[in-house]
């Protein structure tokens, strides 16, 4: 197909105004979906990873794309995140459970029986979809200040 070159008319300089409104619409289903992340944390039916089963079962992805039998509140794990060390509650709240990330091989671990007996366990599941949903609002972030970014240059060099 021929490169048409685009249609200026007195100043107006449509392919511009068309990437204009592309980012336009890539922010605000960014906006959109990073809104969402938390209501898909709570559900308990959504997966946040597709499993891989060229890494181990206690990998992130792999326990991220686990569907828990039931969820805990995502407060429960803002102040690990940091650190990479979770006290994650037991599942009748009278105990808790240590989750550690081990960050070279980008798993979790947990101190309880179900994971010692399983490799995998309600505490490490639900961490690892929260450490997914954050990986995952983190990316999306990052994407939307670069829509910003480029409006803003865009903005400067129309001007």
């Amino acid at each position: 197909m021929p490169q048409v070159p685009p249609i200026d008319v007195d100043g107006f300089d449509l392919e511009r105004e068309l990437e204009r409104r592309r980012r336009q619409t890539e922010r605000r289903d960014l906006e959109q979906s990073r809104e969402n992340l938390a209501y898909s944390y709570g559900n308990r039916h959504e997966r946040f990873t597709a499993p891989n089963p060229a890494l181990p079962p206690n990998a992130i992805a792999n326990l991220a794309a686990m569907r828990p039998s039931s969820v805990i509140p995502l407060e429960e794990f803002d102040a690990g995140y940091d650190s990479g060390t979770w006290d994650a509650p037991s599942r009748n709240g009278e105990g808790r459970y240590r989750v550690n990330l081990d960050t070279g091989a980008d798993s979790l671990v947990c101190a309880c029986r179900g994971f010692r007996t399983h490799n995998h366990c309600w505490h490490t599941i639900n961490v690892a979809r929260y450490i997914a949903m954050r990986r995952q609002a983190v990316a999306l972030e990052r994407r939307i200040q670069e829509l910003n970014e480029d409006e803003e240059v865009s903005g400067q060099c129309a001007g």
